[in-house]
């Protein structure tokens, strides 16, 4: 199974037993620059990676109900004794903190015992020695906290069992795709595209994952087209053309530049990406963000290096397309496609955001009048420049966390033949 992919990570065991009840905690915070940790919820004993000629031996946590990958700019806090909030009525509640962008939360229950009307709903459960061990992978609010509540109960049936029964609800609450019950309310559902229009937008080329991006670029593009045909630079040559065709000739001419956006966006590939983060590129041993915006590249590398051994792929041969390649399970090839086309509808923006900003920045400047002051019109032509280089951040980081989610799955595939 693919590893777990968390912020922060904290692991809580509750012991009942003759000599009483105690409660420890373990736990791995992120420091300044910190990237993400990778967490073995399903390994019984400590993988072993190779990085750079090198084993690399996953921590154990909670006397090995998870593995951890040994992670840079983490503070990893020794195994301390902690409470827990009794709320009554056999409720129990954990709060905590966290600097990380997720927390994946590990409770190990007493012997006997099994948790029940957990708010949230666990991700999953195991039978871990004998005993119920939950983990929840949680956002943070605002100020940093999360928290999660269960009522403890007597166990009835084997520790398999119980966990089973945990895993079918959770799943059945969460709905096929998983989605964490913090980032989605249950009473949402997402808008769903029609099948025949996603079938002809692929036969054009088109996933219908990317129609946010698109769209996003259609509005900026037209808005720019807006504020240029209405400053003396254009008004000449659209004297003669009524408003109705005007506006229409402008929305068909936005759609016409996201599409190239869209079509050409490879070229941020070719000129942004690839010499950062391809194999050899200079971002690659980094462990800190570059410019304290984009992702640090060491970690893809590791998992580039250890997928090319695992895959046994030459030197001159790309990893990349022989693990897109390889079978995966549906939720999993679905979790890491999402990445991708988040990616690259993010980087379709940023073409007609820096076009936008040139447009109003020339219209602002061009001699002439214009119907809005001049001031404001560059001062937004910036904003659209400066939100087009922005958008580098999102797009970089999404196709970093799709490249090394896939890396990772095609190592846990080939190694689980």
């Amino acid at each position: 199974m693919t590893p777990e992919r968390a912020g922060a990570l904290v692991v809580v065991e509750w012991s009942i037993d003759a000599r009483g009840e105690g409660v420890w905690v373990e736990r791995l915070d992120p420091l300044e620059g910190a990237s993400f940790l990778r967490v073995s919820w399903y390994s019984t004993t400590a993988p072993v990676d190779e990085v750079d000629g090198q084993r690399v031996v996953y921590w154990s946590l909670g006397k090995g109900v998870v593995f951890v990958r040994p992670a840079e700019r983490y503070r990893r806090a020794a195994r301390a004794k902690a409470q827990l909030h009794a709320l009554g009525g056999d409720r129990y509640r954990w709060e905590d903190f966290t600097e990380g962008d997720a927390l994946m939360l590990v409770l190990i229950l007493p012997d006997g015992r099994t948790a029940r009307d957990a708010e949230p709903s666990p991700i999953a459960a195991k039978d871990f020695k004998g005993r119920i061990a939950l983990y929840w992978s949680l956002r943070p609010r605002e100020n940093g906290h999360v928290t999660v509540t269960w009522r403890a109960e007597k166990l009835t049936e084997a520790a398999a069992a119980d966990a089973q029964r945990i895993n079918l609800a959770s799943a059945q609450e969460r709905g096929p795709i998983g989605v964490n019950v913090e980032e989605q309310s249950p009473s949402v559902t997402a808008p769903r595209i029609p099948s025949d229009v996603a079938s002809a937008l692929a036969g054009i080329g088109l996933n219908v994952e990317y129609l946010p991006g698109l769209a996003g670029g259609v509005v900026i593009s037209l808005l720019a087209l807006e504020v240029l045909a209405r400053s003396s630079l254009a008004t000449p040559f659209l004297t003669s053309v009524d408003q109705p065709t005007l506006h229409a000739a402008l929305l068909a001419l936005s759609v016409v530049v996201a599409l190239i956006a869209y079509v050409t966006g490879d070229v941020w590939d070719d000129i942004v990406f690839d010499p950062l983060y391809s194999t050899n590129g200079r971002w690659t041993t980094r462990a800190r963000r570059p410019l304290r915006m984009f992702p640090p590249g060491l970690e893809l590398e590791r998992s580039r290096a250890t997928a090319r051994r695992v895959l046994e792929v030459g030197p001159e041969d790309s990893v990349y397309k022989r693990a897109s390649r390889l079978t995966l399970p549906p939720r999993q090839k679905e979790e890491i496609d999402s990445k991708l086309a988040l990616s690259k509808a993010v980087r379709t923006l940023i073409l007609p955001a820096l076009i936008a900003g040139l447009l109003c920045v020339i219209g602002g400047l061009w001699p002439g009048s214009v119907p809005w002051p001049r001031s404001e019109l560059v001062a937004l032509g910036l904003v659209f420049i400066l939100v087009g280089i922005l958008m580098f951040g999102p797009y970089i980081s999404l196709r970093v966390q799709h490249m090394v989610t896939l890396y990772d799955a095609a190592v846990i595939a080939i190694r689980d033949r």
